[in-house]
Parts: structure tokens; C-alpha cells; sequence
């Protein structure tokens, strides 16, 4: 479902997907080809939220910025089931395991991966190329070229699965998968950046 907040509606790049129970509400701009699975809840209702091309939110999966900090995902990063992301930054080409989360003013480095169930903590700042594990979550190595490209090829893959669905649709299942309004200009917000 598409909400409103507060006047500000969310807007989607080029070919993106809306699956059915998935929620996407408020200040929320996302890129080309990106997907928000079932039951995910993107809130862009205290700040904003920001995600880049060919980013896939999956399953169950919770976004949610802080009255000061909003939520930027860069390109092709991979949102695991059940991840909750919260005021912080995920900067390109990476992979949040599943059930992870990361918390407020936590930066992400690019080529990254949280392995699942991983807590990072506020304020943390983790280097690009990161693997990191545990609660409270610890660097355990450089993420190595296969991995780095098996992140680029996750996100490759959920372009592939969301064109599946959006190529399947027929009939009474057409009304579940919402048509997306193409991102236009946003209102610049008071205290706002």
C-alpha cells in the first residue's frame, strides 16, 4: 500500500514494485528497478527516506528514519527478510543478512555485508568491503571479489524476480500489485535537507 503523510507521497523510479502487505509511506524516493516485498514497511513519516537503483527491500523488513536522521540506501544493496534499518546510511552494493539490523547513525561502507542476525550499533562507522557478524556486530574480514560481485548478482536477480511478478499479473491478481507514479520533483520541506 501507497500512503500519504503529511501532504508528501512517496515516488518511485522507473519499474519498481509494490508487492502485496508491503507499505511505503510518506517522504520516500527510490530509484529504477526496485522492489519492496511482502510485508515490508517503509516509513518516511519523521524524516526521509532515500533508496537507490536496483535496491530490493524484502520480506517483513522494517525502515523507519529519527526526527534528525533519515534513511539513505545507495544502489543494488540487498535488504534481507526481517531487517530492520533505522536512521542510517547503506552505502552502495551491499548485503543486510537477514533479521539484522543496523541502528541510528550507523554508516554502512560500500561492498559491505551484516551477516544475519548481526546488531550494529549507533553511531558505528564500518569501512567499505566490511564483513561484519555478531551482536553487537564486529568486523571478521575483507569481503572478498566473489562475494562482492555475488552482491551485484542478488540484486541483478530480485530485478529478474519483480519483472517475473510484474510480467504475470493477469486478472483479479492485477489489483494487488499496485501501479507506481513515476518520481517527479519533490516539495522541499521545512527543516528538511
Amino acid at each position: 500500500m501507497i500512503l500519504s503523510y503529511n501532504g508528501v507521497s512517496p515516488q518511485f523510479g522507473e519499474s519498481n514494485l509494490v508487492a502485496p502487505g508491503a507499505f511505503v509511506i510518506g517522504d520516500v524516493v527510490s530509484g529504477d528497478y526496485c522492489s519492496f516485498w511482502f510485508n515490508a514497511v517503509v516509513r518516511g513519516d519523521v524524516h526521509y527516506v532515500r533508496i537507490g537503483n536496483l535496491t530490493n527491500i524484502q520480506d517483513n523488513c522494517v525502515i523507519h528514519e529519527a526526527h534528525l536522521t533519515p534513511v539513505i540506501i545507495g544502489d543494488q544493496v540487498t535488504v534481507g527478510h526481517g531487517a530492520t534499518i533505522h536512521a542510517c546510511t547503506i552505502q552502495n552494493r551491499c548485503l543486510i543478512g537477514i533479521n539484522s539490523t543496523i541502528l541510528d547513525n550507523a554508516d554502512v561502507g560500500e561492498g559491505s555485508i551484516i551477516a544475519a542476525n548481526s546488531v550494529v550499533r549507533p553511531h558505528t562507522k564500518i569501512p567499505e568491503r566490511t564483513l561484519m557478524a555478531g551482536v553487537p556486530a564486529k568486523p571478521v574480514r575483507e569481503v572478498t571479489d566473489e562475494e562482492y560481485q555475488n552482491i551485484i548478482g542478488y540484486a541483478n536477480r530480485y530485478r529478474g524476480y519483480m519483472s517475473t511478478y510484474l510480467d504475470g499479473i493477469k486478472g483479479a491478481e492485477a489489483n494487488l500489485f499496485l501501479p507506481l507514479p513515476v518520481r517527479q520533483e519533490l516539495p522541499r520541506l521545512e527543516g528538511r535537507e
